[in-house]
């Protein structure tokens, strides 16, 4: 719930923010630039923590679940493997599919400030919509 809240207002702030479009940052090839003179963890810290969250809030959870029904160690290993493994082929085959129209989408600059803008709103109201029962039975 957070993290959509969070994530939404930032891709509000971001798409209000840029100026020109196309890419926004330039460097040589082989020259190193600013932000990977970072350090190759750094730049990974974002999809890091939302892969972290989901893991954590749904395949995380069932996985556990399925691993509890499982009654020899050698199945419960063979399971997390072959899970491990079909998760990340199907993410990276998602990824793949959509990176090729997002990258379409990013190369012209009105069309990308307008889809942040309604990615940015959509996220914001599933997370306020999705977190207001659990902030009710808080307070």
């Amino acid at each position: 719930m957070l993290l959509l809240v969070g994530f939404g207002f930032r891709a509000i702030y971001l798409s209000a923010g840029q100026a020109s479009p196309g890419r926004t940052h330039s460097h040589v090839h082989g020259a190193p630039s600013a932000a990977a003179s970072v350090g190759k963890w750094t730049l990974a810290r974002r999809p890091l923590l939302v892969g972290a969250v989901h893991g954590l809030a749904g395949s995380g959870a069932l996985t556990a679940l399925v691993m509890a029904t499982i009654p020899s160690m050698g199945a419960r290993l063979t399971y997390l493997v072959l899970f491990g493994v079909g998760s990340t082929l199907g993410m990276a085959a998602l990824s793949g599919l959509m990176g090729w129209p997002i990258a379409r989408v990013g190369a012209h600059g009105a069309v990308a400030r307008c889809v942040s803008l309604a990615v940015g709103s959509i996220s914001i109201m599933l997370g306020l919509y999705w977190g207001y029962p659990l902030v009710g039975r808080l307070f």
